[in-house]
């Protein structure tokens, strides 16, 4: 802070000034209040759903910041109808490399009845919540095991086949036994090429599998590497990316996976593309996509049911028992 006097001009060939110019100013450290968040907190909205009308749905959504209102994310505070629950929250942009949280991505469990959901505030809050769902995570050298109260998982780390054991106890009590094994075996990614050629990501010797993060709500395993043939005869055909998801407290698993195509497409084509799942266990399938859902009993032995979009605005169920034909 000052008062300052700014002179400037120009010189010409002899040395002599030439119009000289000065402007004084004064620097001052007053600044703008920074805008405040409501003392009610800021309102999250949730959409009424019938699909699990009185359950826990996980969320995860972006927000905005005004400058100077929220110096970081991790700071922030979640509010179900009044009390407050567990919230993962981490800055995703800030106002300039010191500045305050831009933009925040938040995660948590709303949860719904009759179709509605509760009433969710985010105030600026420190201190942790202590969550009563259990969320732990393992890393060592071989392998990431994920246990959510209700699941527990394991994916290797230095091959990726997908799951290869998962235990479900439907009590909640985080005890597991054999009895409780849903997935035992390797799985995963795989493509076959029109040459029929098997590749699948679980030959991939240099493959990354990363606990990308880990916190109060959410865990998520990243893996990402290349197909590779099993003969190691033809060239690695594309890269892939998975990212496997578990929430606190919750029977469910998200799986998001991207195959990119590193081919010449006018020269290679491709016959079949999936994700194994090693399970031995269920007696029927529940498949949906653009709001319509799909069901019925599993073939017998170790055959397979799938939704195949055959075109743009088209699924067709491959693999299930065809319906019975009405009576006359």
């Amino acid at each position: 802070p000052g008062k300052y006097l700014v002179r400037a001009a120009l010189l010409n060939a002899q040395g002599g000034e030439v119009e000289p110019a000065e402007f004084r100013f004064a620097r001052t450290d007053k600044r703008n209040a920074p805008p405040a968040l409501p003392a009610e907190g800021l309102p999250l909205l949730l959409e009424e759903q019938s699909i699990l009308a009185d359950g826990v749905w996980p969320a995860r959504t972006g927000i905005p910041l005004p400058l100077n209102a929220v110096p970081a994310a991790e700071g922030l505070a979640l509010f179900e109808n009044g009390v407050r629950v567990p919230l993962q929250a981490r800055t995703t942009a800030t106002w300039g490399p010191d500045g305050s949280a831009q933009w925040a991505l938040l995660d948590f469990l709303g949860r719904y009845s009759k179709g509605k959901p509760a009433e969710y505030r985010l105030k600026l809050e420190g201190g942790a919540v202590p969550s009563r769902a259990r969320l732990s995570c393992r890393e060592t050298a071989d392998k990431i095991v994920v246990d959510t109260g209700m699941v527990k998982f394991e994916v290797g780390r230095k091959r990726f086949a997908g799951i290869e054991a998962a235990w479900f106890d439907p009590t909640g009590s985080g005890r597991y036994n054999d009895l409780e094994t849903v997935i035992k075996g390797p799985g995963g990614p795989y493509l076959v090429d029109g040459r029929i050629i098997r590749f699948e990501a679980q030959h991939d010797k240099d493959v990354r599998v990363t606990l990308e993060e880990a916190g109060p709500v959410r865990a998520t395993i990243r893996a990402e590497g290349w197909y590779v043939s099993g003969e190691a005869r033809v060239e690695p055909l594309c890269m892939f990316v998975t990212r496997i998801s578990a929430f606190a407290g919750q029977p469910m698993l998200r799986i998001t996976h991207h195959t990119i195509i590193t081919y010449d497409t006018r020269q290679y084509w491709l016959a079949d593309a999936g994700f194994t799942v090693a399970s031995q266990i269920g007696e029927r399938f529940r498949l949906g996509a653009d709001g319509v859902e799909h069901g019925g009993k599993l073939p017998p032995g170790k055959g397979s049911v799938w939704l195949h979009q055959e075109r743009y605005d088209r699924f067709r169920l491959v693999g299930a028992a065809p319906k019975p034909e009405p009576e006359i």
